[in-house]
C-alpha cells in the first residue's frame, strides 16, 4: 500500500539523515518530483531549489502524486524557467532540468 502524505501524518517521527550520490552523464535531462510530507506538522511552500542550475517547473498539484496520471497534465510547451519553485502544503512540484554544469 502506497504511503498516503495527504491523510494525518503517522506518530512515528524517527528519521534519519543521508546522502546519496547519482553521478549522471553530462546533459541528461532530470525530472525531479518533490512530495511534501508533512510529516513533522504543517507548513507553508517548502522552497526548492538547485545550487547552478535553473530548471523548468512543468508540474504543481496537491495531494499526493500520482505517477500514472500527473505527468499528462505537465506543461512541456512553455513551462516556467525558475531557479527557485515552492512545494504546496501536502502536495507536489514537478521539475526538469539538464544536468550540464559539471561544478
Amino acid at each position: 500500500m502506497p504511503f498516503n502524505y495527504t491523510r494525518t501524518p503517522p506518530n512515528n517521527t524517527f528519521v534519519t539523515n543521508g546522502t546519496e550520490l547519482l553521478v549522471l552523464p553530462f546533459n541528461t535531462t532530470v525530472e525531479l518530483v518533490m512530495q511534501d510530507t508533512s510529516i513533522l506538522g504543517a507548513e507553508s511552500d517548502h522552497p526548492l531549489h538547485l545550487h547552478g542550475f535553473n530548471f523548468f517547473v512543468v508540474g504543481q498539484g496537491f495531494g499526493n502524486y500520482n505517477p500514472a496520471q500527473d505527468p499528462a497534465q505537465f506543461n512541456l510547451v512553455d513551462p516556467v524557467d525558475r531557479n527557485t519553485a515552492g512545494v504546496p502544503p501536502g502536495g507536489w512540484v514537478a521539475v526538469r532540468f539538464r544536468a550540464n554544469n559539471p561544478g
